[in-house]
């Protein structure tokens, strides 16, 4: 009787831990509008997978989902079921094919798709395709502030000025300016990527943003090229 009753046990528990392994977490965007945000998201241990211009993607379990919407942070939900092996970012949409690699999400022109963990995608550059098993970004809440000549006037203090980078924010500015895929000059996608780059600095506080126009003999013709200043 004691081993009939151990041996039920023991496959309750072994259905119990196969539950919890083979569910995922949600997917969800989270809006981060103030520094209350940043210490909610920390706070309730998230995982943060993706930096993007609304916000971060996070892998959320249920009581860190019913945490974050108690402290008042904005969530919409993206994918069900899904963990980190089979998140990838695209900076090549056209490349992908969206019934292989269904696309869940899209910002301007970056997706996040889902893809098979079994199937290698690291290295296949005609796919364009990036994994997000091992992106952790952290979560920040930019403070953009006006420019002001006076920060930089004398010697600033190298220091102080690599602080005021954060990595995650290359990366991902890197990647939305990959998204255009190619920028020759002349072509509609560089004047994209103008236009953002152009909407960023004013993003960042800058007031007198100028996109000047200039001339240059490219293969063989002249064709209106652009610097952002």
């Amino acid at each position: 009787m004691i081993k009939s009753c151990t041996l039920v046990a023991l496959i309750g528990l072994s259905i119990l831990l196969f539950t919890a392994t083979a569910s995922g977490s949600d997917l969800y965007l989270a809006t981060v509008d103030s520094d209350a945000d940043v210490a909610a998201i920390t706070s309730s241990a998230s995982d943060p997978v993706l930096r993007v211009q609304s916000g971060y993607l996070l892998l959320l379990n249920d009581a860190q989902i019913s945490a974050l919407e108690a402290a008042g942070v904005e969530l919409q939900v993206i994918a069900r079921d899904i963990s980190r092996d089979e998140l990838a970012v695209t900076t090549r949409p056209r490349a992908v094919d969206s019934t292989t690699f269904p696309v869940i999400f899209k910002e301007d022109q970056l997706e996040v798709v889902r893809v098979d963990p079994g199937v290698p995608i690291e290295g296949r550059l005609d796919l364009g395709l990036r994994s997000l098993a091992t992106l952790h970004p952290r979560v920040l809440f930019p403070k953009h502030r006006a420019f002001q000549k006076t920060a930089f006037s004398g010697s600033p203090d190298l220091d102080s000025l690599v602080n005021r980078v954060s990595q995650d924010s290359l990366y991902s500015y890197i990647l939305q300016l990959q998204s255009f895929m190619v920028r020759q000059a002349g072509t509609a996608k560089n004047h994209q990527a103008r236009d953002w780059i152009a909407s960023k600095l004013t993003d960042f506080g800058c007031d007198s943003v100028v996109i000047q126009p200039f001339d240059a003999y490219l293969d063989g013709t002249w064709t209106t090229c652009y610097n952002v200043l």
